[in-house]
């Protein structure tokens, strides 16, 4: 086990379901797994279970939630950086997310700009709060004929019966979760550096929403399969 985890050190921030059943993927006994993340006492990450009638989001292949969150507690180990920008495909959850220097519009447009780049496919639609209710982010979008939906206020970051931003808001959550093991792993608070390497972990990880072991990265992948999530 401890070869597998000096090759993939980035398993340690799996919460106990997950890094057990990763870690039998490597050849690692379940016991032995069990036993090893009981023993290192960093708690459990568990998906938030779906309540009773809350809302099922769903949009088309190439949809995206967008929101900047912040790590304000970490901005002097950062060169001043505590703001990020993360976009999130409705269908299969997958995660992009980048470090802003600022929270100025140009700035957000610059990494925008690459956020598109990375996606590999024309981009749906984006939806996002107020901040995004912006001429030079609409006209950027309407020049690559993106529609932008941002009718959603503050108080619909999520709520107790669905909502309108839940899913970029459960990412900006494990993700939060993820950076915070990695520092505690590492012994290393500046999050701009290794942020890749979470967003990896994050993408590659079966999510509870799609069947079997499948991942955000896989999904993602997989047009076809998107496609039928779609259409129900």
């Amino acid at each position: 086990m401890e070869a597998v985890l000096r090759e993939h050190p980035e398993f340690k921030l799996l919460g106990k379901t997950k890094f057990v059943q990763t870690l039998s993927q490597h050849g690692v006994p379940r016991d032995e797994a069990r036993r090893y993340h009981e023993a290192r006492e960093l708690g459990q990450m568990y998906a938030p279970k779906k309540r009773k009638g809350e809302l099922q989001i769903t949009a088309p292949p190439f949809s995206f939630q967008i929101d900047v969150f912040e790590l304000t507690r970490y901005k002097k180990s950062n060169a001043g950086v505590y703001r990020c920008f993360l976009a999130v495909d409705i269908l299969s959850r997958k995660a992009f997310a980048y470090p802003l220097k600022d929270g100025r519009m140009s700035t957000v447009l610059g990494v925008y700009e690459q956020f598109m780049i990375d996606v590999g496919e024309p981009v749906n639609s984006v939806a996002g709060d107020a901040f995004f209710d912006n001429k030079a982010f609409r006209t950027f979008n309407e020049t690559l004929m993106v529609a932008v939906y941002t009718d959603v206020a503050k108080d619909d970051h999520i709520t107790a019966q669905g909502n309108k931003l839940g899913i970029v808001d459960r990412a900006t959550r494990t993700l939060k979760r993820y950076i915070e093991k990695w520092m505690l792993e590492h012994d290393t608070t500046k999050w701009t550096s290794f942020l890749p390497k979470v967003l990896d972990l994050y993408n590659g990880t079966p999510h509870s929403t799609h069947p079997g072991d499948t991942s955000p990265d896989e999904v993602f992948a997989d047009i076809d399969y998107m496609r039928a999530l779609y259409k129900g």
